[in-house]
């Protein structure tokens, strides 16, 4: 089976390396899932181990569901949050490849790859048919060596939860979404040439397209901060389909108008994270009153992260 350590590539794990296990899909890597990472590292740290993390490389959810759910968060995002929270590694392997392994051999796995500890939360499912639960992990590995967080809240009683989190995305409340997710959501996209009418009214902008595995924000426009070769810039954001000036592309862009930027970014990746919804998408009578409405959406991103505290 595929077992992959994780740096700056993918690679073979060429031996098995002694270590706690943070278990999970890992959607987005909110504060429940870093809280995960961050106990397997005390654990590891109390064991004398390296602190990893195993996860699949796309959700199980992706194959087990009908009506698959849109993802938080890509591989490598996932993963480089995992590593900011505590993880030093990933034991990465393909759903597919595994699903039909029973809860015993899905220990054996773990432990074939030297896991001598684990944690994970209350509701963890594994092996086929999810037989498996963190009961039967704490009678496998005992119970020092074992964590299983209870349900993670906000102070207001929420449950923490990817689901919760894409509905907020999807309702365009990204404000409410960072809450839990401990950061603004963000899109990390290529940049693609538009119909450069932004430039020739004075507000360049960058145009990104969402995968078809990602969570798309309520259509309308946003707040939002963009991060390319280590600089942060503020900026404005509209996401939809373009309606005033456009006819026959139907799919949902962002674009973005990046305060106190110059330079070309086509074909570069950008980081754009959502900070606070504006208004809701709208269509203008003609260029004249979308311009306006650039000029007014950028004045309102300027005043709000003047305010932002």
């Amino acid at each position: 089976m595929p077992a992959m350590l994780i740096g700056k590539d993918f690679r073979p794990l060429p031996s098995p390396l002694p270590c706690v296990l943070c278990l999970g899909n890992f959607d987005g890597v909110h504060r429940a899932h870093a809280m995960l990472a961050e106990k397997a590292s005390e654990l590891a740290g109390k064991l004398g181990v390296t602190p990893g993390a195993f996860c699949f490389t796309r959700p199980s959810g992706d194959y087990l569901f009908k009506d698959r759910a849109a993802h938080l968060s890509g591989t490598h995002e996932r993963l480089s949050l995992l590593f900011d929270a505590g993880a030093q590694f990933a034991l990465l392997s393909s759903f597919p490849t595994m699903r039909d392994l029973s809860a015993e051999d899905f220990i054996a796995f773990l432990k074939a790859h030297g896991c001598v500890g684990v944690v994970c939360g209350y509701d963890f499912r594994f092996g086929k048919g999810a037989a498996g639960n963190a009961q039967m992990l704490l009678a496998h590995f005992g119970e020092d060596n074992t964590i299983i967080l209870p349900p993670q809240t906000m102070p207001d009683g929420q449950r923490i939860a990817s689901t919760v989190i894409r509905d907020m995305i999807a309702r365009g409340e990204v404000d409410k979404a960072a809450l839990m997710l401990g950061r603004p959501w963000a899109l990390r996209a290529k940049v693609y040439h538009g119909k450069h009418l932004g430039s020739s009214w004075g507000f360049p902008t960058a145009n990104q397209y969402f995968s078809p595995q990602s969570v798309i924000p309520a259509r309308g426009v946003y707040a939002v901060r963009c991060t390319v070769d280590g600089k942060t810039y503020d900026g404005v954001a509209n996401v939809g389909a373009r309606p005033t000036v456009d006819s026959g592309d139907a799919r949902v862009n962002c674009e973005t108008y990046l305060f106190d930027f110059t330079g070309d970014l086509y074909g570069r990746v950008l980081h754009t994270a959502f900070y606070a919804f504006l208004r809701p998408e709208q269509k203008f009578a003609d260029a004249d009153a979308l311009r306006a409405a650039i000029a007014e959406d950028a004045r309102a991103a300027h005043v709000y992260f003047e305010n932002l505290h």
